[in-house]
């Protein structure tokens, strides 16, 4: 926990690529651990973080609620670098979310305690070892149904993007699997289906 940066390589994938690529893990890679994860993104009523291109998060993982605040995001060829700020609350699910806003202002004082929150997409992670890296397989749900959308991706925290980058590219062709490196993060997908849904309720066309 606290600050830094992060560094991670992520690809997207479709949902027969992911079980493929899920697979192979299963045989070829030492399975770490299974995850859920549910993310509650928040921000401001007047929406300053939104508006700076920042991200406030907080999530729920094995009952620990963790806060992060990303930051000058930047992204090359799937490579994405933000500048990141990480702490545990003291608290402990299940909480509600009103208390656990409340303790956000003493973390992030620039919060102020007008936060509101924009929505939830949880997501399944498997963890695994694999050439040396830890790669994160994840299955994300933007809503809160079982028929809410979904996408896949692999991403995997490194500063050997490029030699990570071309194990993976090997792997791919050998599995059949098409190589596309992700051009947005979780939050901007989950901001851009936010949108879409709001735009078909109010029957824009």
């Amino acid at each position: 926990m606290g600050e830094k940066k992060e560094m991670e390589l992520k690809i997207r994938l479709d949902e027969r690529s992911y079980l493929d690529l899920q697979t192979y893990l299963e045989k070829g890679a030492r399975h770490l651990l299974n995850l859920v994860q549910t993310n509650y993104y928040l921000d401001t009523r007047s929406s300053d973080f939104l508006n700076r291109k920042e991200m406030i998060r907080v999530r729920e993982q094995d009952g620990d609620l963790i806060l992060t605040h990303k930051s000058r995001v930047e992204l090359e060829a799937g490579y994405f670098q933000s500048h990141e700020k990480e702490y545990l609350l003291p608290l402990r699910a299940p909480v509600h979310l009103s208390e656990v806003m409340s303790h956000i202002p003493a973390y992030l004082p620039e919060a102020g305690e007008d936060l509101i929150c924009l929505g939830t997409m949880k997501n399944f992670r498997q963890v695994y070892h694999w050439e040396g890296f830890t790669l994160e397989l994840d299955c994300s749900r933007y809503g809160d149904f079982d028929d809410s959308p979904r996408d896949w991706e692999l991403e995997c925290e490194t500063e050997e993007p490029e030699v990570l980058r071309n194990k993976l590219l090997e792997l791919f062709s050998k599995l059949g699997i098409v190589f596309q490196e992700q051009t947005e993060t979780k939050f901007k997908r989950f901001m851009n289906i936010t949108k879409a849904r709001s735009d078909k309720d109010i029957g824009v066309r």
